[in-house]
């Protein structure tokens, strides 16, 4: 069998058909010959056209690069100027913060009320109403209305250095609605508890089950509030509740990108 290509083929067959007068070609060759002719046809088409598309690619992709570039300035821009001028944001997903409650009562205890649940919204201490809370202004004095979680959890124990470790519960909070946001921390208009530590004994109790969260705003499973077991030292405790609410916070973050309008 011959190695030559169809083409060459085609042309020898040409030719014998003109030197021996051969009228007709056999009917399976005439008709896969013009099957090969049209798939030709079209091959060269598609390939003119994949060589448009691909410059046309080539032109939105650089005009995208741009204007994505220019978006992103003006957005940055626009974030910036709502929070020179009104101090808040309101945020797609959860801020995640830190905060401390006192374990008395029964109960967990912020700094002016207790937490009857996981979750709770702000109310402004001196117009006794949830409206535009938190303020940014001087209308609630001072502290002002919302909220509070520190966005370290190290700022959070330094300021309470002074309290003992075992009637503190300290944990990670999510703050959704208006968040106000300072130097080391947040106000904000409601929040949710995701993840707890505290001491259960000598031993330091962590969940972040909210079933469990749930039970111990509720005061079920709380330790008792007599202090009167050995304290440990508040170093150890201090740096295994920091790590874990740390990695509570990485995690949970990681969680919430996923679904922001869950908690």
């Amino acid at each position: 069998m011959s190695e030559m290509g169809v083409p060459q083929l085609t042309r020898e067959w040409e030719r014998m058909r003109l030197r021996y007068g051969i009228t007709d070609s056999p009917e399976a060759l005439e008709r896969l010959l013009l099957g090969l002719r049209r798939r030709n046809a079209r091959l060269r088409h598609l390939r003119d056209r994949h060589a448009e598309i691909q410059a046309e690619l080539s032109v939105l992709e650089t005009e995208m690069q741009g204007m994505e570039k220019a978006v992103r300035l003006l957005l940055n821009d626009a974030i910036e100027r709502a929070r020179s001028e009104r101090g808040y944001s309101w945020s797609p997903s959860a801020v995640l913060g830190f905060r401390v409650w006192l374990i008395r009562d029964k109960g967990l205890h912020g700094y002016r009320v207790q937490w009857k649940h996981r979750s709770l919204r702000a109310r402004c201490g001196i117009s006794g109403t949830e409206t535009g809370v938190p303020h940014t202004g001087d209308e609630c004095g001072r502290p002002p209305c919302g909220i509070y979680a520190a966005k370290d959890v190290t700022e959070v124990m330094t300021e309470h250095a002074r309290v003992d470790i075992r009637s503190l519960a300290v944990g990670l909070v999510g703050m959704t609605g208006k968040v106000v946001e300072h130097e080391r921390g947040y106000r904000g208009e409601e929040a949710t508890a995701l993840a707890l530590a505290f001491l259960r004994g000598p031993s330091l109790h962590v969940t972040d089950d909210p079933a469990e969260i749930e039970l111990l705003f509720q005061g079920v499973g709380l330790p008792e509030t007599e202090l009167t077991t050995h304290q440990p030292a508040r170093a150890s405790v201090t740096a295994q509740l920091t790590e874990y609410l740390n990695q509570e916070k990485t995690r949970k973050g990681q969680w919430i990108l996923g679904s922001p309008n869950e908690l």
